[in-house]
């Protein structure tokens, strides 16, 4: 793939060439398409991010 065909895919969606080629190594690895990649990475990002707010919201509901 060329860095021209790159530009052209990675321009309307928001993100850059690295998180592209992020993106679409761990869809290779998984047997997944890109757009269910994308959706698997930002479920396991929102669930990071639960994690944490909850971790920082224990103490103050102990308090």
């Amino acid at each position: 793939m060329n860095r021209e065909s790159l530009r052209d895919i990675v321009s309307p969606v928001r993100f850059n060439e690295q998180e592209f080629l992020k993106i679409r190594a761990q869809a290779i690895e998984r047997g997944l398409s890109f757009a269910a990649a994308v959706r698997a990475l930002a479920l396991e990002k929102a669930a990071e991010e639960l994690a944490a707010n909850a971790h920082q919201d224990a103490p103050d509901k102990a308090a």
